[in-house]
């Protein structure tokens, strides 16, 4: 993965991982309350994984 814009540009892969993070939250969120059968565990995967990947994407920007 390169960074685009050169030595000063934002690197592109933080904000994709924040932006894929934040959207895997709100579908553990989503999943979490429209409780099926077993989405309640799945949903709250989603969610943690979400706050790693936006953890993880803020990490790169900094």
């Amino acid at each position: 993965m390169s960074r685009y814009g050169g030595s000063g540009g934002i690197p592109v892969r933080g904000i994709y991982s924040i932006v894929s993070g934040i959207f895997l939250m709100l579908v553990g969120f989503f999943m979490y309350f429209t409780s099926f059968k077993n989405s309640r565990i799945m949903g709250f995967g989603f969610f943690i994984m979400g706050i790693a990947f936006t953890i993880n994407g803020l990490l790169t920007l900094s």
